[in-house]
């Protein structure tokens, strides 16, 4: 016979007691909370790289393109010297570079005050202008051909002409398409035309295009092979002539006196010059509403050269470069006293040959005032880009300053505030050599 079945509990290790359950629960929770604290370290990790990673890019999109048209200043034949100014605003001004230093409140980049047709520089914020041969073809003439350029008397009055071969002097091709372009545009633009002389590079003047008397040959072909540019250089006629002469360094006369080149009889080369502003534009988080956070941009600004006119369209004026670009600081190096050396100095000092370096730098000074043929042989830009957003568990050091910009005195909003220090911050500085001046 069977043994009748116990009818005792089943014995102790069968199962788990409420206090191993609860314990066993504890430590999962433990371990979950440890695996999210975790997982959220290494989200903001990442998100802070990531702020970073673009703050980086940023950066070198913003110096790109600020250090390949500097390079590219002058192209053509601009030269380099420039006169020095301190009212209202300090400045450097010559026919291939320009520099606005330390804009004050209210400046637009067409130099009067902001308006919505006028995009706003942030205050204490620097100005690059260059002007050069950036995006078209710089022609062979044929100099040696008498009607290949009428020159223009003293007075510039009437229309003269320059005419351009597809093939050049030499026998190389030249694609004259981007000239044809612009002469058979349904709407004319008076474009600046930067034409040298064979006998000095120095030697150039600046005139304005006439499209509608300038001639293709054949007419309307796709691939000329002639091209005739009338041009105006007389003040009181065209659009822009005014400002195209002003630009001109004719030999005989003062720089910017409007006169022809009186030895410029023929010509060697010519091209169509274009001017570009870089700036640090103020804008908001709600564009329009000061009451938001700001957020600057590098932008840039073309106008006919010369002239506090946008290019073809308003929208010119403000093409954005790149993102939370807070400050652009240009120093020039200008061989003050000819030497064909530079002199560095660790404060401002009458022998440091870099202007806007330091604050207590004049450009009325003697050193440079009395030397508007001094040699600038390089320039220095200095960009501070700031992370698209906060880290709310960081805070940067503070900025001290960025050539003659001063952050400590009087203290600036990006020190003082301490919403402001939670963001990351970046320095970054090119030295810019002038390959064509």
């Amino acid at each position: 016979m069977r043994s009748p079945r116990s009818s005792r509990p089943a014995s102790a290790g069968a199962g788990f007691t409420l206090t191993e359950l609860i314990i066993a629960l504890f430590v999962m929770i433990e371990v979950i909370i440890a695996v999210l604290l975790l997982f959220d370290s290494s989200n903001k990790l990442s998100r802070t790289q990531t702020h970073v990673a673009e703050l980086q890019q940023s950066m070198r999109i913003a110096q790109y393109e600020l250090v390949r048209n500097t390079r590219m200043a002058g192209r053509g034949g601009l030269p380099a010297r420039g006169t020095f100014g301190n009212a209202p605003i300090e400045f450097y001004d010559g026919p291939a570079i320009g520099v606005v230093n330390n804009a004050s409140d209210d400046l637009g980049i067409l130099t009067g005050p902001a308006s919505a047709s006028n995009p706003k520089l942030l205050p204490g914020t620097d100005a690059l202008r260059v002007r050069g041969v950036f995006s078209g073809v710089i022609y062979q003439l044929n100099s040696a051909d008498s009607a290949a350029f009428e020159k223009s008397d003293e007075n510039g009055d009437g229309l003269r002409t320059i005419t351009v071969n597809r093939l050049s002097p030499a026998g190389v091709p030249q694609n004259l398409k981007p000239l044809a372009d612009l002469i058979l545009a349904e709407t004319a633009v008076p474009e600046a035309l930067i034409v040298t002389s064979p006998l000095d590079d120095a030697m150039f003047v600046v005139v304005e295009l006439d499209a509608g008397n300038s001639q293709v040959v054949p007419a309307d072909s796709s691939d000329p092979d002639q091209v005739v540019l009338a041009y105006q250089f007389d003040a009181g006629t065209g659009t822009h002539t005014a400002a195209y002469r002003a630009i001109s360094n004719p030999t005989g006369h003062a720089p910017g006196a409007g006169f022809f080149p009186d030895a410029m009889e023929t010509a060697a080369f010519v091209g169509v010059l274009e001017e570009y502003r870089f700036y640090i534009r103020e804008e908001y988080a709600t564009p329009g509403d000061n009451t938001t956070e700001l957020s600057p941009r590098l932008a840039r600004a073309r106008v006919f050269p010369g002239t506090n006119v946008a290019y073809e369209s308003a929208n010119n004026l403000r093409s954005d470069i790149a993102d939370n670009i807070w400050d652009l600081q240009v120093a020039l190096a200008v061989d003050a006293n000819k030497d064909g050396a530079l002199t560095e100095t660790a404060a401002a000092s009458d022998t440091d040959e870099w202007l806007f370096n330091f604050g207590d730098d004049d450009p009325l000074d003697p050193e440079w005032s009395a030397n508007v043929d001094a040699p600038l042989f390089y320039l220095q830009l200095s960009t501070l880009g700031l992370t698209d957003r906060r880290d709310r568990n960081y805070q940067a050091p503070l900025i001290g300053t960025l050539e003659d910009h001063g952050y400590t005195t009087p203290p600036h909003p990006l020190n003082t505030s301490p919403q402001n220090r939670m963001y990351r911050h970046r320095v970054q500085r090119t030295l810019v050599d002038l390959r064509n001046l």
